[in-house]
Parts: structure tokens; C-alpha cells; sequence
């Protein structure tokens, strides 16, 4: 499999509950099943850090399958999201779903401004930066395509 092997995923539905974020991860690495005609799943070897929120905090949940850990490991991609919160915490290091698995919580703090909704926009950032100087995501300069410059767009049937 070629292409992008690391995501940053926001999940709003878990509102930071870590039982559903692993279900979550366990969806995403699912085998997807063509017969159900929705392809769900097919993940499994990607890397993955999940963001969600609730009122009080940040969670986060990375997942590195072993069989690319070798380009970026689980604990060197969240120590990096987490430079940027000295209060972050993690709560579990271990192996999970073939791979290493790390989850961390980060408690909201109004007093400071640290609200989790932004706390979330910030860590996917600081993610998002890190892939890309660590040569895993090509950086966005928005001159790789411009839809507009296409010819034959209004043409094809979607």
C-alpha cells in the first residue's frame, strides 16, 4: 500500500471517552467487508492519532502498527503533540491491534485559556507539522492543483 501512512483524526461523537476512541480505533482497522456495500475500516496499517473532547479535557489516542513503526514510533509522535501541553498526561502505554497503542489526556484550564475545542485545533496542528518535518505528509503550499484549472471538469458525471 503506497501513499500517506499517518493520520491526525478529530472524532466528536466519544467526547473523550476512551473505551469509545479504542472503539473507534478498532473500527478504523476493521477489515472492510464488500458484501456490506459501505466500505468501512481497512486501516489497520496506518498510523493514527485520534482527538476528541469533552467540557473537561483533551484525549488523545495514537496508534503505530508495528509494520511502519520504523518510520515514526507511537511515543515519538505523541511526546511531540504533546510539547505544547505540560499538563498532558499519559494514562496507558501498551500493545494493541498489532502495534503500539498510547493513550494521554490533557485537563482543560480556563483560568489559562485552555479550552479543549481549541486544545483539539491545536494538537492536530502541532501533529500535522511534525508528519511533515519528519517527511510523512507532503506540506500544503496549495500549488500542488487547482480545480479550477482543469479542463473537462463540468463534463464528468461525479
Amino acid at each position: 500500500m503506497g501513499g500517506v501512512k499517518f493520520f491526525t483524526v478529530s472524532l466528536d461523537e466519544p467526547e473523550g471517552d476512551k473505551d469509545l476512541m479504542y472503539q473507534a480505533l478498532d473500527g478504523s482497522n476493521a477489515e472492510p467487508n464488500p458484501e456490506e456495500g459501505e466500505l468501512k475500516g481497512g486501516a489497520k496499517e496506518l498510523g493514527k492519532i485520534f482527538l476528541s473532547y469533552n467540557t473537561d479535557k483533551l484525549s488523545l489516542l495514537c496508534h503505530v502498527p508495528n509494520v511502519i513503526k520504523e518510520k515514526l514510533a507511537a511515543r515519538a509522535w505523541v511526546d511531540a503533540v504533546l510539547t505544547v501541553f505540560p499538563a498532558a498526561q499519559i494514562l496507558e502505554e501498551k500493545e494493541y491491534a498489532e502495534g503500539e497503542c498510547i493513550y494521554a489526556e490533557v485537563a482543560a484550564d480556563k483560568s489559562k485559556d485552555q479550552f479543549p475545542i481549541k486544545m483539539r485545533d491545536e494538537a492536530s496542528g502541532v501533529s500535522y507539522a511534525h508528519l511533515v518535518k519528519n517527511g510523512l505528509v507532503a506540506d500544503d503550499d496549495d500549488d500542488d492543483f487547482d480545480i479550477n484549472e482543469c479542463e473537462g471538469m463540468d463534463e464528468m458525471e461525479w
